[in-house]
């Protein structure tokens, strides 16, 4: 709280999805710290186990958490306009008129999809398109995979497609090379997976925002 001039600002921040980007941040630095070879490669053979264990654990929480903090961010968008600076009185009303007929939807990109409507922006073609908000929608896919697991069955000759794309956008696990951790994607969530994630939601809430004119209030969060 300051008072200026006689004039009392307050100033609020996001609660849930502040805590979420703080979080995912941190278990993020965790994964990549213990994704160190030559740490690895002293151990023996059941530090060794017990280290993989805990960098899938890692990398498993930094998935689930950065798509929590973008759900969250966008959910705070409809129920409380007015922590992001720079949007229209008109916005904010339109936003907090719609969130009933939104609150249904699971997907946080449908969410923002239709948040951008209705702040009133003319979205330009290209913006699922974009780097931020592809690598969101690639997010989206790895958190579906992970919370609604089905058995895989694998095809000689063939790759699953997410596993194409996962290992196209990030190192494999050090530690696990070629190998696979107890999941069907040998090697993709180590720490660079987890750096990846945190680095996607951050990215996404930076273009999301810019896109429709305001500020996230916690954008001075660590990255």
């Amino acid at each position: 709280m300051e008072i200026t001039g006689g004039k009392i600002t307050v100033s609020q921040k996001p609660v849930a999805s502040y805590s979420y980007t703080k979080a995912v941040f941190c278990l993020a630095a965790r994964a990549v710290a213990l994704d160190n070879l030559a740490e690895w490669g002293a151990l023996d053979a059941a530090g060794k186990q017990e280290r993989e264990d805990q960098l899938f654990e890692q990398s498993l929480a930094a998935i689930l958490t950065a798509y929590c903090a973008v759900e969250a961010v966008v959910n705070e968008l409809y129920c409380e306009p007015t922590w992001f600076p720079g949007l229209a009185e008109g916005a904010c009303r339109r936003l907090t008129d719609t969130w009933p007929s939104v609150t249904r939807l699971t997907s946080p990109l449908a969410k923002a999809d239709i948040a951008i409507a209705v702040v009133g922006i003319a979205r330009p073609n290209d913006f699922w398109g974009s780097k931020a908000p592809q690598k969101l929608t690639l997010l989206n896919r790895l958190r579906n995979a992970l919370v609604h697991h089905e058995p895989y069955e694998w095809i000689g000759g063939t790759f699953d497609p997410l596993e194409e794309k996962l290992t196209n956008s990030f190192p494999r696990a050090l530690i696990w090379q070629a190998r696979n951790p107890g999941y069907r994607w040998a090697g993709c969530l180590g720490g660079g997976c987890a750096k990846w994630a945190s680095d996607t939601a951050r990215a996404f809430q930076d273009e999301f925002f810019s896109l429709l004119g305001c500020d996230y209030p916690a954008k001075n969060l660590p990255r």
